[in-house]
């Protein structure tokens, strides 16, 4: 069925409306998920221009390369799509904890009457936020134990979304590497200048909340192009 529909140069989309089905009909049926009723295989074999014959011999080959590839998980859109917003979550929390943890370290060094409550109160929400990604499990496990197959139009989408994310998060991710390191080993240094003596508490504060600025871009942006990148490992069906 998909060799006929791609020789007749149809799309999916358009396939589903003529046999006024929906595309994830026909994106099952080409995968062996679902058997199309007798009258849809017959107005199709009108489409293609072919003989019953002929479209249900394809149909038999086809079947025989899903059973080749038959330890492969098939990931279709909506799986995707989920799996992205899983991990999207998921690094986002793991960003602010982080995040967190560094930049609220400058309660110390501004509030040093409340310092140690202020900074306990950060820690708490740290955790839970490191016990919710935890307890959210990870649905998607399946996906890291086979290999995975993609519809090509999936697998396009997929590919343009991830090279689109590689540009307009690199320059971020290197900007994250410059600020930790600004924060960690420029600022400090302004300390050992007698000028600065007085601010000696601002600095360090200022430090520290660069550092959890730079700690969430980095965990954020880098785990997002991890997930885009895994995706692509696929094949296309």
């Amino acid at each position: 069925m998909r060799k006929s529909r791609k020789d007749s140069n149809i799309s999916q989309e358009e396939l589903a409306f003529q046999l006024q089905v929906s595309r994830q009909a026909i994106s099952k049926w080409e995968n062996d998920k679902g058997y199309p009723e007798t009258e849809k295989i017959i107005k199709m074999s009108k489409i293609f221009n072919v003989t019953l014959d002929y479209l249900l011999n394809e149909s038999t080959a086809s079947n025989e390369q899903i059973n080749h590839n038959k330890e492969a998980f098939y990931v279709n859109q909506e799986m995707a799509s989920g799996y992205l917003l899983h991990q999207t979550l998921k690094y986002r929390k793991m960003a602010w904890a982080i995040a967190l943890l560094l930049a609220g370290t400058s309660f110390v060094f501004l509030f040093q009457e409340i310092d140690v409550l202020l900074y306990v109160m950060i820690m708490i929400a740290s955790i839970a936020l490191f016990v919710s990604i935890l307890l959210s499990g990870n649905p998607y496990s399946q996906l890291k134990k086979e290999p995975l197959l993609f519809d090509k139009m999936v697998k396009k989408e997929l590919a343009t979304n991830y090279i689109e994310k590689r540009k307009t998060y690199n320059p971020f991710i290197l900007v994250s590497i410059i600020l930790f390191g600004v924060s960690f080993f420029m600022l400090p240094l302004l300390i050992s200048f007698e000028a600065f003596n007085d601010l000696e508490d601002m600095i360090l504060a200022i430090s520290m909340i660069l550092a959890g600025s730079s700690g969430y871009l980095f965990v954020y942006l880098l785990g997002m192009l991890q997930a885009y990148r895994f995706l692509g490992k696929g094949e296309n069906i």
